[in-house]
């Protein structure tokens, strides 16, 4: 199985109202960069997992691990190529 690398950023927003939950990235990032908000974005990790924890973690947050051609278990999806 392959891995697939894992980032998890932090997204930190100063603004003059509450920014309402389920409030898309894009819109949060153009706010900052265009908007009447400023903030900043960091990297507060990186690690490769195996594909077996991805497929679960993705799974979790309601993502399709079929993008990586794998399915809920991290195997690779019959008639691909995404053997490790």
């Amino acid at each position: 199985m392959k891995n697939i690398h894992r980032t998890v950023y932090l997204v930190e927003v100063f603004s003059d109202e509450e920014i309402p939950a389920g409030t898309p990235l894009m819109q949060v990032a153009k706010s900052i960069d265009d908007g009447d908000n400023i903030g900043r974005v960091r990297q507060v990790s990186s690690e490769p997992i195996n594909a077996e924890e991805a497929a679960r973690i993705m799974e979790d947050a309601g993502m399709d691990p079929g993008f990586f051609q794998m399915d809920a278990q991290g195997k690779p999806l019959e008639g691909t190529h995404a053997e490790s």
